[in-house]
């Protein structure tokens, strides 16, 4: 055979081979990219969902939380619908920037609450029981509800295919309501409207309401998440990952416990996470700066913030240069002595009988001893001032944090050490003071960059938390000490010395 023959003989052997290979290849380069590749496409008309209520102290607060759940869903890259359910209560401003977020805002009446008269009801769960609407939404084949306190981590679209109620499990008593899947039926929206005359509800809102509800839930056989099959078993309890709470991070400082399949490729194990109320306190909701420091999992929540376009910088500046100016005005408040006392670098004169009340409390108790507790007074109250008054609560941490700081210590050595001056008759030197405040802030920024450090066991950030602020606060109060060496009290008085009738200095004859 001629070899031109050949070759074309050979021609669509070479063509298989070249499309096997091609083939293979595109395989290959479609397993590496794995996380790059789009969910798949869902069946049905699906949704997710959430609620927003105006009326109480907190509305902003959740108004942020929303407004990041919805940024943390849309990153996503779902093909579901995004939906949230207001009250007429919702101010105009706050349904509109809802939307340009690209949600769809229904408005809902509220739904009366029956517990009320029960011992542990609280004034700001009074409208929870809109969740309910959920169900009466039959336009949809599934609805994943999820709090305002929570975020999204990953496409969660396979939560769609779960039973007609799901839900996580977070303790072995009683599940959450922070994520819900649910199927809408008209019939279970009347049932449900219907028995909230009847059934008890341990919190007084919707999450006691539904646990009674839905009280078999414990009993349910376990979703599967990588099923791709949609479930109609009317309930599936969820895993924890589905709906992790954050707490469960600082049990051992690490992910490590929760790290089983489908969840090894996370990075966080888990679809979502939530960040409930701790019974003690709602400082840990993640809005709040004040856990910042050392809370690790917040800044997950606050990733997703720094994309809302937030202008936190203007209020930053205004509030840092008016404290700056007011802590040099405070500083250089000159003496009103008249020269009659040489010129002593004191500060005011200072009323007679707060001195008096002064000198009798140092004979009491001692002028080391009241100078120490005064000093700590003035620590706890410029701490208060900078967290309850100058720093707003929902100021994003990378500003606040840093606010706090110069804050604190601008009112401490300028007010409180000015004041402190004024009532122990201390003599008061600028330039000794403005070194002291500068090592106070540096010691307070050395241990908030201490504690804000990863892979630092919860156990050494409380012991970092509390020795950072005991260091710096015992160097603060110790530059009371310094500065109140040169007080001068009536009963230290010599044949050789006198008070000053202006600055109440001890001066000599």
């Amino acid at each position: 055979m001629p070899e031109s023959s050949r070759t074309m003989h050979k021609l669509p052997q070479r063509m298989l081979t070249l499309a096997l290979f091609l083939a293979f290849a595109t395989a290959a380069s479609s397993n590496l990219a794995g996380a790059n590749v789009e969910p798949a496409p869902l069946t049905g008309k699906n949704a997710y969902a959430t609620i927003h209520y105006e009326g109480t102290d907190r509305d902003d607060e959740f108004f942020l939380g929303i407004q990041v759940l919805l940024q943390s869903i849309k990153e996503t890259k779902t093909t579901a619908d995004i939906i949230v359910l207001v009250t007429s209560s919702v101010r105009t401003a706050t349904q509109e920037r809802l939307r340009e977020m690209g949600a769809k805002v229904m408005v809902v009446e509220p739904i009366s609450n029956p517990y009320k008269r029960q011992r542990n009801y609280s004034p700001s769960l009074d409208q929870t029981l809109v969740k309910l609407h959920l169900w009466s939404l039959v336009e949809y084949d599934r609805i994943v509800y999820l709090d305002a306190d929570n975020i999204l981590l990953t496409n969660s679209d396979s939560l769609f295919n779960c039973g007609h109620f799901c839900a996580v499990f977070m303790n072995q008593v009683s599940f959450h309501t922070g994520l819900l899947v649910l199927k809408p039926d008209l019939d279970v929206y009347a049932d449900m409207l219907d028995k909230l005359r009847t059934l008890n509800s341990h919190d007084g809102a919707d999450q006691g309401f539904l646990v009674s509800y839905f009280h078999t839930l414990e009993f349910s056989p376990l979703f599967n998440l990588s099923s791709t099959k949609r479930s109609e078993a009317k309930l599936n309890r969820l895993p924890a990952g589905a709906n992790m709470n954050h707490i469960f991070f600082y049990e051992h400082g690490h992910w490590e416990r929760y790290r089983k399949a489908p969840f090894n490729h996370l990075a966080v194990p888990a679809l979502s996470i939530a960040y409930p109320d701790l019974h003690i306190t709602t400082a840990f909701k993640p809005w709040y700066w004040y856990m910042y420091t050392w809370a690790t999992v917040h800044w997950l929540w606050q990733n997703y913030r720094d994309q809302l376009g937030e202008n936190w910088r203007e209020s930053f500046w205004l509030r840092l240069i008016s404290v700056l100016l007011l802590s040099a005005l405070c500083l250089f408040i000159p003496n009103q002595c008249n020269g009659q006392c040489g010129g002593v670098a004191n500060v005011r004169p200072i009323n007679g009988r707060i001195r008096k009340l002064w000198s009798a409390a140092a004979e009491l108790i001692g002028v080391e001893w009241l100078q120490a507790l005064v000093s700590w007074v003035f620590i706890f109250v410029s701490a208060w001032l900078a967290i309850a008054v100058v720093v707003p609560p929902l100021m994003p941490p990378r500003l606040a944090l840093p606010l706090f700081s110069i804050v604190q210590t601008a009112f401490l050595f300028s007010g409180g050490l000015k004041l402190f001056c004024l009532l122990s008759g201390a003599r008061y030197e600028l330039f000794t003071a403005t070194l002291m405040a500068v090592g106070g802030f540096a010691l307070q920024r050395v241990g908030l960059y201490a504690m804000s450090l990863s892979r630092v066991s919860p156990v050494t950030k409380v012991l970092l938390a509390i020795s950072s602020v005991a260091i710096s606060w015992i160097f603060q109060s110790r530059c009371f000490l310094r500065v109140g060496r040169s007080a001068s009290l009536p009963t230290l008085h010599g044949p050789n010395s006198k008070v000053c009738p202006h600055c109440h200095n001890e001066i000599a004859l």
